[in-house]
C-alpha cells in the first residue's frame, strides 16, 4: 500500500520559518555527501527579479555531511512546497538520524538545478556576503535569512554549523554592524536597502534608516 505521507529534508529556513506546513513527525539528522552553499538566486522571497538575493541550495560534496531536520508531512502538501521552490527540483536521499537507535531512511530533498534561470553559482565569499547584506524581498532580508539559519543551529547544538556559512555569517555581520555605525555618524541611510532586525546570535540591533539623524 503506497503510504500518503513523505518525509522532507530541510537544510535552511524552512527548519526556523514557523507555520510553513504542518507535520506529524521530525528528526534531527544529516546528509552525506552534499554542501550548504549560497549559490541560488531569489527573486521574490530574498531580493526583486532585478536584484536576485542569494539563497541556499545543496551541492555534491564528497565526506561532508549537511545537518538539518527531517519532517513528515502529508502527501498533498508536496505540490505547495514544490510551488514556493522556484528553480529547485526534489531527489531522494538517505537520511541520518542523531540517535544512534534509529535507522537511516529516505527522504526527499530540494536542490537547485544549474540550468534554471536563477542560478548564480559560486564567487568569491565577500562578494556573496556584500550581495547578501543588501538584498531584501517580500519574504525580508536576505541577510535574515542567513543569520536566522546560524543561530538556529548554534541553538541546536547536535547540529554543526558548516564552514560556508560560518564565514558569510560573519562577514555580513560586521557589514551590518559597520553600516548601521556609519548611518548614525554621517547619515547614509540611501545606501542601506535592506534594514535588518535585532538578530540574537549576533547582537545585532535594528538597523536604523532614518536620514534625519
Amino acid at each position: 500500500m503506497q503510504s500518503n505521507t513523505v518525509w522532507i529534508f530541510a537544510y535552511g529556513s524552512l527548519m526556523w520559518k514557523k507555520g510553513v506546513f504542518q507535520y506529524s513527525n521530525d528528526r534531527v539528522g544529516y546528509v552525506e555527501g552534499m554542501g550548504r552553499r549560497f549559490w541560488q538566486g531569489s527573486p521574490d522571497h530574498r531580493g526583486v527579479p532585478e536584484a536576485p538575493g542569494r539563497v541556499l541550495t545543496l551541492v555534491k560534496e564528497k565526506n561532508m555531511q549537511t545537518w538539518g531536520k527531517a519532517f513528515e508531512i502529508q502527501s498533498n502538501i508536496v505540490p505547495y512546497i514544490d510551488s514556493t521552490e522556484t528553480g529547485y527540483i526534489r531527489v531522494q536521499t538517505t537520511f541520518y538520524p542523531s540517535n544512534p537507535l534509529e535507522s537511516p531512511f529516505q527522504v526527499e530533498v530540494y536542490l537547485a538545478s544549474e540550468d534554471n534561470p536563477h542560478y548564480l553559482g559560486p564567487a568569491p565569499v565577500d562578494t556573496m556576503a556584500e550581495h547578501i547584506a543588501v538584498s531584501r524581498g517580500y519574504s525580508g532580508c536576505n541577510a535574515e535569512y542567513l543569520l536566522a539559519l546560524y543561530d538556529y543551529l548554534d541553538q541546536h547544538s547536535v547540529m554543526e554549523v558548516d564552514g560556508h556559512l560560518s564565514e558569510l555569517g560573519e562577514i555580513v555581520k560586521d557589514m551590518l554592524q559597520l553600516r548601521k555605525s556609519n548611518n548614525r555618524q554621517r547619515s547614509i541611510s540611501r545606501t542601506i536597502p535592506c534594514q535588518c532586525t535585532y538578530h540574537k546570535h549576533f547582537s545585532l540591533a535594528t538597523i536604523e534608516a532614518n536620514s534625519n539623524e
